[in-house]
């Protein structure tokens, strides 16, 4: 009996010290640097605190609080509930951490995801609610919703000016099947890595002239239209 009451008080003694960890030193066991989340200065306990200078890859994320969301430990992960001060950003959600890996949680945001040269030219997604699971840095299961705004220089090549879609896990990665409101147009957004993501357009052409205009910028015939795709490094 005495040693169940000493197991007791310990597990509750653990439990009610975790808010007072420091939260600079649960940045890496969060696994916030694996997910490509790096902050120039970090304060503040688990329980409440600040990363400053946010950034994932190169996109900027700004300022962001941080709070330890305690229904989360009850399910055994260690959960930190995110909001940043960036207007563009408007980084909210959790990212977690568990025996079944690392995690987001009702994760949303925006960035310029996609920038530069031509066929896209400039391309905006804005992720709403994502919740993805990672094991060893493989995706294991996704769900949540995007939209991706397109610059004139996507829309000249057939492209709509807004498309929308839903996160799923595929072979491994997480990934983002965006289309158009017609349905001729499709974008996919696979992201391997925090650092590393490929964007694939597909177009089924109307014309025979827009068939042409597409192949001139670098599309090329498969079975249900003409695609056009590149890796890039955030």
């Amino acid at each position: 009996m005495k040693f169940w009451v000493v197991a007791i008080a310990a597990v509750i003694g653990a439990l009610a010290a975790i808010p007072l960890i420091p939260l600079a030193s649960v940045v890496d066991p969060a696994r916030l640097r694996h997910m490509g989340v790096e902050a120039g200065q970090v304060e503040g306990t688990i329980r409440r605190g600040h990363l400053y200078e946010v950034r994932l890859g190169s996109v900027v994320l700004g300022d962001v609080s941080s709070r330890l969301n305690l229904a989360d430990l009850s399910r055994g992960r260690l959960r930190l509930d995110l909001e940043g001060n960036d207007p563009v950003s408007r980084l909210s959600g959790g990212v977690s951490y568990g025996l079944d890996g690392a995690g987001l949680d009702d994760f949303s945001f925006g960035t310029a995801l996609v920038a530069g040269s031509q066929p896209f030219g400039n391309i905006t997604i804005v992720v709403e609610g994502l919740t993805a699971r990672f094991s060893g840095g493989a995706c294991q299961k996704a769900e949540g919703r995007a939209r991706a705004y397109l610059s004139a220089a996507a829309r000249a090549v057939g492209l709509p000016s807004e498309m929308s879609g839903t996160a799923s896990c595929r072979d491994a990665a997480l990934t983002f099947d965006l289309a158009g409101a017609g349905g001729r147009e499709q974008l996919l957004l696979t992201i391997p890595s925090a650092r590393k993501y490929r964007v694939r357009a597909l177009i089924k052409p109307v014309s025979r002239a827009m068939d042409e205009q597409l192949r001139a910028k670098g599309f090329v015939p498969v079975e249900d239209g003409l695609a056009y795709e590149e890796e890039r490094t955030v």
